[in-house]
This record gives structure tokens, sequence and C-alpha cells, in this order.
């Protein structure tokens, strides 16, 4: 990072390249996997023991962190993507690229973590059977994580092409006025109705595949499964005002200075 980063400025600065963020979130689940005691496994719930449901939630939950930290670091500057923009409508560029957007890399890492997780359920087998990890709830907690963070991070990057001062630290406190506004909605609609609330935070949050109990996918809320929709919609009007943001002609010095 720092021999790639020296002396470039501060908008030219890329922490990871993409093949390295896809080797570091492969790096963090093999250490997360590497400090799991095989022995403290087991199928009931007991003292100093943990059910392998329970990890492979713990798995997707730390994963939906490093998806979006990979995000972050991969963010690319716009004159880069500018290229890249006038590149790919050429036909010389694909959306796996080193100046591309960044969601084609956010899957691939979500799909080598949910990969680790199989294979860690499949080396302990053995132990604890390979039901008993509910691979399909960890898929579903890793997709809405996934898509969550794929929302943020492609925000992230609009505002990064626009004349705002500061676009990433005012993209963040966009995000966290986002989840507050969430939250006391949620509060209010359970003031009110009940029950209800948890509709809220399962539509618009992350939060819904992570309160089942480890039950499997039985018990999961039909809200998620909209929200999922409802997020995948806003991902693709982000995409579209990229899309403007980039399409728009170079200006040239002289006419700036008129601007």
């Amino acid at each position: 990072m720092l021999v790639r980063n020296l002396k470039k400025d501060r908008e030219q600065i890329v922490l990871l390249s993409r093949w390295q963020a896809v080797g570091f979130g492969a790096f963090l689940n093999v250490l997360l996997y590497a400090f799991l005691n095989p022995q403290a496994l087991t199928s009931t719930a007991a003292y100093h023991t943990i059910r392998p449901e329970e990890v492979a939630t713990l798995a997707m939950a730390m994963n939906g962190l490093f998806i979006f930290v990979v995000g972050l670091a991969t963010l690319t500057p716009h004159e880069r993507l500018k290229v890249w923009w006038r590149r790919r409508a050429a036909g010389e560029e694909k959306y796996f690229s080193e100046s591309g957007l960044a969601w084609p890399w956010l899957i691939a890492v979500a799909l080598v973590a949910y990969v680790l997780l199989i294979a860690e359920a499949a080396g302990l087998r053995s132990a604890v059977g390979f039901e008993r990890w509910h691979l399909g709830q960890a898929a579903i907690q890793l997709l809405v994580l996934l898509v969550f963070a794929g929302r943020d991070v492609m925000f992230l990057q609009w505002c990064n092409l626009t004349r705002m001062k500061r676009p990433l630290v005012k993209g963040v406190l966009y995000l966290m006025l986002y989840y507050f506004a969430v939250s006391i909605l949620g509060i209010v609609v359970a003031a009110t109705t009940g029950s209800e609330s948890n509709m809220v935070f399962d539509a618009l949050t992350p939060y819904g595949p992570f309160m089942t109990g480890g039950a499997g996918l039985a018990r999961l809320s039909p809200a998620i499964y909209i929200g999922l929709g409802v997020q995948m919609a806003f991902i693709l009007l982000i995409l579209k005002a990229i899309a403007m943001r980039l399409s728009r002609p170079a200006i040239s010095g002289a006419t700036a200075a008129a601007v």
C-alpha cells in the first residue's frame, strides 16, 4: 500500500488492487477459522461451547464488515473511472477491471467467503454434521450483507464523482443519517403497532437474517426478501446516476473558469 500510494495526491490513492482485495478477504476468513477450536463445537448449546450455526452466523456478520472495508479500499478515483468508462464503451475494458467499479469485486469477495465456510464445514463433518451449519441461512445472511454493503459502497463512489468537498466523509455521514432515520422509524412503528417494527428493520437494514436464533430458512421474514428487492432497485438507480456522471463530456479549463 505504501509503495503504491507514496507521493500520490489524496484523490488518486487506492489502498488495494482488486485482486489484493479478494486475497485480503480470503486471508481474513482463513484467519478467523484458524482461531476456531474444533473441540468447542457442539450440536447443543452448553457452557464453553459454540454451535456450528453460530459460527456460520458470526463468520457471515464479519464478512459483511470485510466486504464494506474492501469496498472502501478499492474506490476508484474520478479520472481513472472516467478513462475506464470510455474504454469500456469502446470495448477495450470489462467490468472486472482494476480501474472499474468495485461491485464485481465485492461479489468475488463474498463468493470466496462462502466457499471457505463450506470448506470449513466439510473439513469438520466428522465431528459435526454438515447440516448443522445451516448453510442456506448463511447464504441469505451473506447475500443481504453483500447487497447493503454494495449499495453503500456504490453510493460513496457516486459521492466521489460529485463536486462536493470531502465527498467520502459527507457520504459516510449521509449513510449514518439513513440508518439513524430507519432506527427512528422502527421505534415509532414499534410504539404504535408493536411487532410490525421488525418488518421495518428486516426490509431497510441487514438486521433480519441474524435474528432467527439459528432456526434456518424457515424463520426468515418475507420482509427480508422485499428489502432485498428494494435495495437492488436503489443500487440500479445509483449505478444509473454514476453512468450519467461518467457520460458527461469533459469540461475544458477555460469553460470551467467561465462557469
